[in-house]
Formats: structure tokens, C-alpha cells, sequence
């Protein structure tokens, strides 16, 4: 069996996203796969490990992600990638690492560019290693000085690079190995829940799913609904909240909370807050998929996406958005949408992957 070794900074357990979805795939595909865990990719901070905390407590209390077959989690409680101390701390983790799950791969899928996943790489023999990349990790700030250089060379020794953006494509334009953007879709379950549809004729209700945090401008629901909007929320809070939310609560099943959305709502509202470059989010394309009329904050991807979305500069300009509203006109929008979303599915999703590991 063909074993694949996926180095990743998130946990098994936090929200399904692609690399959980890619390590499902190569499952799918026949291959022994050990997805590391919590590979710690920030500078040190007392902040960013009361954050991890309260991060890990979360996923206590959410439902658990199944974990498919011959996928094996791997934890070996790495440390922020410093050098001195930092390092060799990694480094001696990296040997423990592969004296246990051993030094032959046949895939490597590596999302972080760092000294601990370059410790891992020069100490293995892999015959295919792809650079997933879905951060612009210059952009966000709170990484070391390094991770730019690190990022060049990454990129230098790998057989393709992946990335999920339209800024991260353009930013790799020149890449000497191939770049393929697999954008994150809408998985089957939430697009069974997305057959019902209704038309919309003026906005009153306006719904936000997922995770408020601290990238989310809440003083655009507070303006809304001062304004006497309805919003309705389901998932999970993250920050301080002192809003008059219809809250439903978190929706395991993505079938089920599709379906209560476009119930319920007559627009879906994505207000992000801070730097989103490199950024395109999963629950775009969810949203997308319900056929509402989706308002989102301007970003690079949002404006690449405007022929399909409401991008507003402002919140005098979204109220502006969402009361000159008609359904004509977002009709010829839902023509596009339907064009755009056409075979971006999971068995679509599927095959692309499995022809570019191949």
C-alpha cells in the first residue's frame, strides 16, 4: 500500500476543510495516510497559546469528525519553528516522528513552509511532495522573518503547488512547476440540501453560518439590525457578542442546515474584517450554492467574484446593496452562478486531485 504524509497546522477535529477532505481522498484512493497534526506555524506568543486552549477546548465540544480509514492522526506536539531552543526541541521531535511512522513516503502534501517541516522533508524519502499552499502567510503577519525565504525554497524543491485563491494563483503565476487551484466546493450533502429554491423579492432576512470570531465585523449585524433586519446565525461564537441574533444553533448535518437557510432566509451576508488576501472562504461557495443572494465584504477574491456576489466598500454602500435589491436583477446573477458552480462537485473534486498526484 502507498503511503502519503500530509504536515498540517490544524487538528483532525477542528472544521472540515481541504486538508481533512484531501486526506479523505487519498483514503479513497488506496493509500496508507498519516495527517501530523498541530504543526505550530506562528511566532510565540502568551496570546496565541490561550488562544490554542481555548481552540482545543471548542473542539471538545463539537460533534467529531470521522476519521476514515487507514488515516492515522499523528501528534507530536511541535513547537513555534524559532531557531535555538525552538528547533531543537522540532528537530529532535521530527526523529522521533519518523523512528515511529518511518522515513518512505510515496506522497508528501506539505501546508506549511517552516523549519520543522523542512527538518521533516530533508529527513525523508518521498517521491512526490506538493506545497498546498492556502495562506498568504506574508500578508497575514505574526510568523517569523523567515517564512518568506522558506516559502521560496518549499516551493523550489516540490512537483506542483497547490492553492485554493485566485490571489494565490496570481501570486504564483511564475512558478516553475505546475499550479493548480482547487477552489473549496460545497460537498454533496449540502448541495442534497440546497434543492429546494425560492425566489426572493425583497430583503428582510438575512442569515450568517459558520464561526463568528474575531475576523467577522460584528458592527455590520448591529448596524443591520438597527436598520430592522432580521439576523439569523448557525454556529458557533467565538468572541464576545451582544447582538440580538436568532441564534439556530450548530448544524451538524450540512444537508439538514442548507436546507434550514434558505428556509429561512432571504440573503446571506459574509462580513469580514482585517487582511483577506489569499483568502477565498469555504463557506463562499456554500453560500453560492443556495442560489440566495450572497453580500460579501470587499476583498481580492470577492471582486474576482463579483459577477456572482453583492461586494459592498462599505456599510452605507451594503444598506444601499440590499435596499435597491430586485429579483430581476439577481436573476441574471443566478444565471452566472449556475455556469460558474457547473462541475464543481466532490466526484469532479475527486478526479482533478487524483490526476494531479498522479
Amino acid at each position: 500500500m502507498k503511503k502519503a504524509l500530509l504536515l498540517t497546522g490544524i487538528s483532525w477535529m477542528d472544521p472540515l476543510q481541504r486538508h481533512q477532505q484531501f486526506a479523505s481522498y487519498l483514503s479513497k484512493l488506496g493509500y496508507e495516510v498519516y495527517f501530523v497534526e498541530h504543526i505550530v506555524s506562528s511566532k510565540f506568543s502568551i496570546k496565541k497559546v490561550i488562544q490554542l486552549f481555548k481552540t482545543a477546548k471548542l473542539n471538545r465540544t463539537r460533534p467529531k469528525n470521522e476519521i476514515p480509514s487507514h488515516v492515522h492522526l499523528v501528534n507530536m506536539g511541535f513547537i513555534n519553528p524559532g531557531n535555538g531552543f525552538f528547533a531543537l526541541v522540532n528537530f529532535f521531535k521530527v526523529i522521533k516522528m519518523l523512528k515511529v511512522y518511518g522515513k518512505k513516503y510515496d506522497l508528501v502534501i506539505n501546508y506549511l513552509p517552516i523549519n520543522t517541516t523542512r527538518f521533516i522533508l530533508n529527513n525523508i524519502e518521498r517521491k512526490n511532495t506538493i506545497y498546498d499552499c492556502v495562506r498568504n502567510f506574508n500578508g497575514w503577519g505574526g510568523y517569523y522573518k523567515s517564512i518568506e525565504k522558506e516559502e521560496a525554497y518549499l516551493s523550489s524543491i516540490v512537483n506542483a503547488i497547490f492553492c485554493d485563491s485566485f490571489y494565490l494563483k496570481n501570486k504564483f503565476r511564475n512558478a516553475e512547476v505546475p499550479v493548480i487551484q482547487f477552489f473549496p466546493i460545497a460537498n454533496d450533502k449540502w448541495l442534497e440540501g440546497c434543492a429546494i429554491k425560492k425566489d426572493i423579492m425583497k430583503i428582510k432576512k438575512i442569515g450568517y453560518f459558520g464561526t463568528i470570531d474575531k475576523h467577522i465585523d460584528i458592527n455590520v449585524f448591529k448596524l443591520l439590525i438597527n436598520r430592522g433586519y432580521e439576523i439569523h446565525f448557525w454556529g458557533v461564537i467565538e468572541c464576545e457578542v451582544d447582538l440580538k441574533l436568532y441564534r439556530h444553533g450548530y448544524v451538524k448535518d450540512l444537508g439538514v442546515l442548507a436546507s434550514q437557510i434558505i428556509a429561512t432566509v432571504d440573503a446571506i451576508l459574509l462580513p469580514y474584517r482585517g487582511n483577506m488576501d489569499g483568502v477565498i472562504p469555504a463557506k463562499m461557495f456554500q453560500a453560492l450554492s443556495t442560489k440566495l443572494p450572497v453580500f460579501c465584504s470587499n476583498f481580492y477574491d470577492s471582486r474576482y467574484l463579483n459577477k456572482y456576489i453583492y461586494v459592498y466598500n462599505s456599510k452605507k454602500e451594503l444598506v444601499e446593496l440590499m435596499s435597491n435589491y430586485t429579483l430581476k436583477q439577481h436573476m441574471e446573477k443566478v444565471k452566472c452562478i449556475d455556469e460558474f458552480l457547473g462541475g464543481k462537485d466532490e466526484s469532479n473534486q475527486f478526479q482533478k486531485f487524483k490526476r494531479a498526484i498522479e
